[in-house]
């Protein structure tokens, strides 16, 4: 895994994981994860699940431990969502897919209510440049 360090300097969710940066606040973490509030919010609640260990996007993944840190990082935005009133029946969750990423390190976006997303917003996380969490998880499969 050659995109794989534990931590970049010059990257801003590395810093953000380690509590360098001062901009955003972890709301929640893990020995692997953290949780915070996205800085451009398409709704009420959208929150941006990390690893703490830099990987560069979704189309780097590329081996079984790949696949369930996907898994770990859905659940683990899900069920913080689920924890903070959000309901998963108005929810989108999925990852940007480079080139359309703004951050080169590897972020699931878990945005409610979508109902209540503007129609820029909706254009940002349309399914042509954003992807869900089963469409990582296969084309991780298809590098193994």
């Amino acid at each position: 895994m050659g995109n794989r360090t534990s931590k970049e300097s010059n990257c801003i969710f590395c810093n953000i994981a380690q509590k360098e940066q001062g901009s955003s606040k972890v709301l929640a973490e893990n020995e692997s994860l953290a949780l915070f509030n996205d800085i451009n919010p398409a709704s009420k609640q959208h929150y941006l699940i990390i690893p703490k260990e830099h990987l560069v996007s979704p189309k780097t993944l590329d081996s079984e431990e790949h696949v369930e840190l996907v898994n770990e990082m859905v659940k683990y935005g899900t069920d913080y969502l689920k924890e903070h009133g959000g309901d998963e029946s108005d929810m989108k969750i999925g990852f940007h897919w480079p080139p359309f990423t703004t951050v080169n390190h590897l972020h699931l976006h878990v945005i409610y209510p979508v109902s209540e997303m503007s129609i820029l917003f909706r254009i940002m996380y349309s399914d042509k440049i954003f992807v869900t969490p089963d469409y990582v998880i296969n084309s991780i499969k298809a590098k193994m």
